[in-house]
């Protein structure tokens, strides 16, 4: 296997992923990131850091030569009843048909929040959604939100989560092709999420999620996300990672595209999660 320079990079920034659990101010036994503060039986008044992250990692050579990386961070700062949470995706591809031309494809997702307890098992929660996807011919989508969640992810066996908001997004289109010529996009949309993890089989957790932006406008087009993954715990900070992931596009965010991508999308991977 080559060790190209973008492998080294992912491999550099993994590190230095790593070594962020130095900047733990204070450890508690639980899981304080995923619960309401107002359950919880102490909570230090110091600032409370927890990252984590999970990554995979595919190459093949011979008549199709690929590389395929994915990383996904998250980091969470909690003060008293607020949360801070940055969650992130970042994908690469590069594949080459014997005698033909090479492709690559990058795909970022990114969501900054801020969560507020209002009540033990409700929170407020306001948002940003960062999206750059070449396969969907997306230079640059960002969606403003602000709403409320229903959030039982304390509970010892069954954890849930029910998001429902209102929001505002901007869409940024990349080179389309046939010179077509498209303007940006500006629309009001609801976004809703919902949330379910299993705790029943030890070391093992299932965890469901399903996401929904509804546009407001006159075609009412919508995207949803499904996505199931199962972690098995090797140690209190690593986990094997399996994950399927269904997207699903009513129609293609900019319209004019429809002839040239598909509705639905779907993607199995396997990796490694790593909690600090």
């Amino acid at each position: 296997m080559k060790v190209t320079s973008f492998t080294k990079g992912m491999f550099i920034g993994l590190l230095l992923f790593s070594g962020l659990g130095g900047l733990s101010v204070k450890a508690q036994e639980t899981n304080w990131w995923l619960t309401n503060s107002l359950k919880l039986d102490s909570l230090s008044s110091d600032l409370l850091f927890h990252a984590e992250g999970a990554y995979s990692f595919y190459t093949s050579s011979g008549n199709v030569d690929m590389i395929l990386q994915d990383a996904t961070p998250k980091l969470f700062l909690r003060k008293g009843r607020f949360l801070i949470s940055a969650f992130g995706e970042l994908k690469y591809q590069k594949m080459k048909v014997l005698a033909g031309q090479t492709s690559r494809t990058w795909m970022h997702n990114y969501n900054v929040k801020l969560i507020y307890d209002l009540l033990p098992d409700i929170q407020s929660e306001t948002g940003i959604l960062l999206q750059k996807d070449d396969s969907k011919y997306i230079d640059n989508r960002t969606v403003y939100y602000s709403g409320f969640s229903y959030n039982t992810m304390d509970n010892e066996k069954l954890g849930q989560q029910y998001f429902l908001a209102g929001g505002y997004q901007t869409i940024k289109p990349s080179s389309l092709p046939l010179n077509i010529q498209v303007s940006d996009i500006q629309q009001p949309v609801i976004y809703a999420a919902q949330t379910l993890v299993i705790k029943t089989i030890p070391n093992i957790q299932i965890t469901e999620t399903a996401t929904i932006i509804q546009d407001l406008d006159k075609d009412k087009a919508y995207q949803a996300t499904f996505n199931v993954s199962t972690q098995f715990a090797f140690t209190k900070k690593i986990a094997g990672l399996i994950s399927y992931q269904l997207t699903y596009d009513k129609a293609p965010i900019v319209s004019q595209l429809a002839p040239f991508v598909d509705n639905m999308n779907t993607a199995i991977t396997f990796g490694l999660n790593f909690s600090l």
